[in-house]
């Protein structure tokens, strides 16, 4: 089988790459790095032109129409450059509504995030290591009364998918009733996140949302290891920190997906991606990790969050092992 990206998806990598190099270069990112807060307007703007800003929403709704394999190739490019801003916030909050929302909530909300016009994110852990969709402890119903922490750009966001016990979903909107932001201090300033408190906050459950939770959480596991995975060629001896901005190991922190929930790190070198590891080799040679990706898509349920970080490092700089592993998931999955 051939494991190589299409034209189609060389030329969106480009693309964004392109952007990265023309509208965020280093010292704009730096000035996003040192900011009180943390976001580019006009950046993220310039991000939803490209249609970044749903990807994987069918163009119904003014999505792209794509995977969320091509979801990940875009937050590897952003990845590599240190581009700050609430891609994968926003990403997942999109998902979350095309995967358990209904017909008219679809209608609704996919069409006003992917033109931007809202900026969305999730909101799933609790405490310090909750955020599994079977730990959620926070009530539903047609009002929410608790906390959720660690949400990526919580105190931005105009849509908020909100993760109930259970293994709910639920919608609250910026200026909904009790809702306050707190922003939180995160080793990664290029990804802001805030703690979110609920206080009889009106919401809007979305039926199908027990099923798309697990769902949710796996693209957000993609999604991070895709981001690490572009920034590690930096990290190798003579590479170059784009950026200059931090160190990468702080995109690496994104491997440990129970360290405070998806957006936090609770320490930079936990779970870092291995320094050995030949980037360019496992770029253009690891096969088994796109085709992971497209198992995200088609069986979520065999992208496990333990999965991620091991099968990546195991097999990206050993090319024989990992097709040969690829071969024989794929004709598992016949």
């Amino acid at each position: 089988m051939n494991f190589d990206l299409s034209d189609e998806q060389e030329l969106l990598q480009e693309t964004v790459r392109q952007f990265a190099a023309n509208e965020c270069p280093a010292n704009r990112v730096r000035a996003i790095f040192d900011g009180d807060a943390g976001h580019d307007g006009e950046l993220w703007k310039g991000l939803v032109e490209l249609g970044l800003g749903a990807i994987a929403v069918p163009d119904e709704f003014g999505g792209a129409g794509l995977e969320l394999l091509d979801q990940a190739l875009v937050a590897e490019v952003l990845g590599a450059a240190a581009v700050p801003g609430p891609f994968l916030g926003h990403s997942l909050a999109g998902l979350a509504v095309l995967w358990g929302g209904s017909d008219a909530q679809k209608k609704t909300w996919l069409p006003k995030l992917a033109s931007g016009e809202l900026l969305g994110t999730v909101a799933f852990a609790e405490g310090d290591d909750r955020w599994q969709p079977g730990e959620w402890a926070l009530a539903g119903g047609p009002t929410l009364s608790g906390v959720k922490t660690a949400a990526p750009f919580g105190a931005h966001a105009d849509l908020v998918v909100v993760g109930t016990a259970g293994g709910g979903l639920a919608l609250v909107e910026r200026d909904a009733r009790g809702l306050s932001a707190r922003p939180l201090p995160g080793v990664d300033r290029t990804r802001r996140i805030a703690e979110l408190r609920f206080e009889n906050t009106p919401c809007e459950s979305l039926p199908n949302g027990v099923a798309a939770s697990a769902r949710v959480r796996d693209a957000g596991l993609v999604l991070l290891a895709a981001d690490a995975f572009g920034g590690a060629p930096a990290r190798e001896p003579g590479g170059r920190d784009r950026a200059g901005a931090r160190s990468l190991l702080v995109r690496g922190a994104r491997f440990r997906p129970r360290a405070r929930g998806v957006g936090a790190h609770g320490g930079a070198r936990q779970g870092a991606p291995d320094s050995r590891l030949h980037a360019g080799r496992a770029r253009f040679r690891g096969g088994a990790r796109r085709h992971r990706l497209h198992v995200g898509v088609r069986r979520p349920d065999l992208l496990q969050a333990r999965d991620v970080r091991p099968r990546i490092s195991r097999h990206a700089g050993y090319a024989p092992r990992a097709r040969g592993r690829a071969r024989r998931l794929v004709r598992r999955l016949r």
